[in-house]
């Protein structure tokens, strides 16, 4: 049976183990659920400077008075244009120097090209000269032949040669939406997440607000059923006014404009 450590407050478990979530700790099968357990010891220990800075205000007896729900940054996105641009600059240096290659390749290929054109000539030209055909037409003829089959090789390297400009090209620009499309997906992920655990730990530190209200509400004197000016009244004397204005929104947004309009019957306390 697996055992939790009961000294860790649920409030304070919760925004643990969400922080550990974002920063893709393993939590177990479990994941977040308020209980201290070995994977959250294990991942915490892990990240503890990381957990620290994100979970402020917050301590493994529950939530201090002064209350920050804790925030991460969330990343400044980039437009899929921008990062196909930058992409697009990322492969151009490949492509230029597979285009190098590609030229080296060329000009190598035509230059065994030239080699084999002389070399045949000379042997051709030879040949004639041993049976005396010398300078006959129909040494000229296997000579020109000898030309044209040149021209021919010629012409093939070349069309390779734009056949594998063409590849490298689309290659190029492939690559880079490639890239741009993993970069905005990883963005936009990364921004959801970082909005996910703002909204959360906002949203457990207005719950923690509310609750530190109402005992202190309880603790005057004052019963937190209670309702209207006698209410807000009597808690003023107990409870901050930051306190009241952090629970007033967590708890009351509904009531805002009626919030307002009693503000300054509670002793100056803003409603928003």
């Amino acid at each position: 049976m697996a055992s939790y450590d009961k000294s860790k407050n649920v409030d304070y478990t919760l925004a643990v183990q969400a922080a550990l979530k974002t920063l893709g700790a393993d939590l177990g099968a479990a994941g977040v659920d308020g209980k201290w357990g070995a994977y959250t010891e294990n991942a915490y220990q892990k990240n503890k400077a990381a957990v620290d800075a994100l979970v402020s205000g917050v301590g493994a007896g529950g939530f201090s008075g002064s209350l920050t729900p804790a925030q991460v940054e969330v990343p400044e996105g980039k437009s899929f244009e921008q990062w196909l641009s930058i992409g697009d600059a990322l492969y151009a240096a490949q492509y230029e120097a597979q285009k190098r290659s590609a030229q080296r390749q060329l000009e190598y290929a035509q230059q065994q090209v030239e080699d084999q054109r002389v070399q045949s000539a000379a042997t051709l030209q030879n040949a004639a000269n041993a049976r005396g055909f010398g300078r006959s037409s129909y040494a000229m003829d296997v000579l020109q032949k000898n030309e044209v089959q040149a021209q021919k090789n010629n012409t093939a390297l070349l069309n390779s040669f734009s056949d594998a400009l063409m590849q490298l090209e689309a290659n190029r620009a492939s690559g880079a939406a490639q890239y741009a499309s993993n970069m905005w997906n990883s963005q936009q992920n990364a921004i959801l997440s970082a909005q996910k655990f703002n909204a959360q730990m906002k949203q457990q530190t207005d719950t923690a607000l509310w609750k530190q209200y109402t005992s202190e509400l309880e603790k005057a004197g004052t019963p937190a059923k209670k309702s209207g000016t006698s209410r807000k009244k009597e808690a003023t004397t107990s409870v901050s006014k930051a306190l009241m204005e952090r629970a007033e929104a967590a708890v009351q947004k509904p009531a805002r404009k009626k919030a307002t309009a009693f503000s300054t019957k509670a002793g100056g306390l803003a409603a928003y």
